[in-house]
């Protein structure tokens, strides 16, 4: 099949779509749905036409009343049948929304199963594999097959409406499947936060190639990504150029326009160092450092075993700690007793009073300390 000019724009934005958010905890909390609640309106008015119908002078005349009888009841046995199905649906998404809230794996996998949010991309050929252990991440390997997807040459139209046949170069080539590969990892790691919310996403994109050494035909990873969800809000997937968009996070890739792409190693969950345990170290002259204060926090916290929860926090004073793990010390309403987290293990932080989100924890820390110490 002639590949024309249209083919290598959706390669080079295969990132700009994505699924509608879903907020697992309103699901939750909800007792209908918008989609029941629809099906119920609608329901309740048809039985009210049905049972409130009263033939005319021409339903009577012609002989239509039976016939119409039988159509409002056949239009509300179909709006009821419609109605149970999705309250029933809500039902099971209730259900999968309380284990998804709790950080269950496998209600993570049954979601990706249900939703499907990744079956527009099948015509791309990419093959898309998931894994995980902790309720923290989710890992990706997402299988490319670029067999018949960079081509080599593509049809363009002259302004006349003529087609003409254009040569890509193989730096071209290799340039294109640069962007693709990068555009495929963000793009899986864009639908698994809109899906799940998960803190981290850990997008392997792997392809087949023949090994040179022994002339074997091999499957290896050509980039290895870690995304944070905090570093996702705040990009414009517009306008990124997913290549250059790499430098921002943690990968491994080995990329030439000219030789292409060579296997690399995985970023590996159980090795990963969260981004806030290298921030501790701008900030060496505050350790051993302790301010008291008095703000309202709603935090999303790992424990030591990688569990997130969302917890309302009464902060009473922060402890730059020798050791460099800074704490958080205030009354948990959760647990409904003073507590001390690990700045590190902070994922997000939401001022109450103000509805501020603080994008750098460790900064504003650093900052509510020397203004109260003077340094």
């Amino acid at each position: 099949m002639p590949f024309t000019e249209e083919h290598l724009r959706r390669l080079e934005s295969v990132h700009k779509k994505c699924g509608p958010e879903i907020d697992w905890r309103r699901i939750l909390e909800e007792p209908i749905s918008s989609r029941a609640q629809h099906s119920r309106e609608k329901t309740t008015r048809i039985q009210a036409n049905w049972k409130n119908y009263s033939p005319g002078f021409f339903d009577q005349l012609f002989g239509l009343a039976k016939k119409k009888q039988r159509k409002l009841n056949a239009e509300y046995i179909e709006a009821k049948a419609e109605y149970e199905k999705d309250i029933a649906e809500h039902k099971l998404d209730q259900e999968l929304a309380k284990r998804i809230v709790s950080q269950d794996p496998d209600a993570y996998l049954e979601a990706i199963k249900r939703k499907n949010p990744f079956g527009n991309l099948d015509d791309l050929s990419a093959e898309i594999r998931f894994s995980l252990e902790e309720g923290w991440y989710v890992e990706a390997n997402i299988l490319l097959k670029f067999d018949g997807i960079i081509p080599s040459v593509v049809y363009c139209r002259r302004p006349n409406g003529v087609f003409f046949q254009k040569k890509l170069s193989n730096e071209r080539q290799n340039r294109l499947m640069h962007s693709y590969v990068a555009g495929c990892a963000f793009r899986i790691a864009r639908e698994l936060f809109a899906l799940l919310g998960v803190p981290v996403v850990f997008s392997h994109v792997l392809t087949s190639s023949v090994d040179p050494t022994d002339g074997i035909q091999k499957i290896a990873p050509v980039l290895s990504v870690v995304f944070e969800i905090s570093d996702f809000k705040k990009m414009n997937f517009q306008d990124v150029d997913c290549a250059d968009a790499l430098a921002r996070f943690p990968h491994n890739c080995q990329f030439g326009p000219r030789r292409g792409f060579s296997p690399v190693p995985k970023r590996i969950p159980s090795l990963y160092e969260p981004r806030g345990m290298s921030e501790i170290s701008r900030f060496s002259e505050l350790w051993g450092k302790t301010v008291s204060t008095k703000e309202k926090f709603q935090i999303r916290y790992a424990d030591q075993n990688g569990k997130v929860t969302e917890r309302e926090v009464s902060v009473s004073s922060y402890q730059a700690t020798l050791d460099g793990d800074w704490l958080v010390v205030g009354l948990c309403h959760l647990r409904e007793e003073v507590r001390h987290f690990k700045l590190s293990r902070i994922i997000g932080i939401i001022d109450i009073d103000t509805g501020k989100v603080i994008d750098s924890p460790f900064q504003y820390v650093a900052n509510r300390i020397r203004n109260q110490d003077g340094s």
